[in-house]
C-alpha cells in the first residue's frame, strides 16, 4: 500500500496517507486544518548500494563486503 507525504498549503502541516492500490487520486485532507488542497510532497526512497559497506549483526566490524575488513 503506497505511502504519500503532503504539505497543507493552508497551515504548512505535513502528513502521510495510506492509498490502497489504484486509489492515489482519491482527495488527501489536511487533517489539522480540513483544507481539501494539499500539496503531494516528492519522498526520497530508500537505496541499498552493494558496494557501500555493511556491519554484519553482532560481529562487531565493518567489512565491504567479500574484499574483508575496512
Amino acid at each position: 500500500m503506497p505511502i504519500y507525504e503532503y504539505r497543507c498549503s493552508a497551515c504548512q502541516h505535513t502528513f502521510e496517507v495510506f492509498h490502497m492500490a489504484g486509489a492515489e487520486k482519491e482527495q488527501a485532507i489536511c487533517p489539522a486544518c480540513g483544507d481539501k488542497n494539499p500539496r503531494k510532497l516528492i519522498s526520497a526512497s530508500a537505496t541499498v548500494s552493494h558496494d557501500a559497506p555493511w556491519c554484519g549483526a553482532g560481529s562487531g566490524r565493518c567489512t565491504a563486503g567479500p574484499s574483508g575488513p575496512v
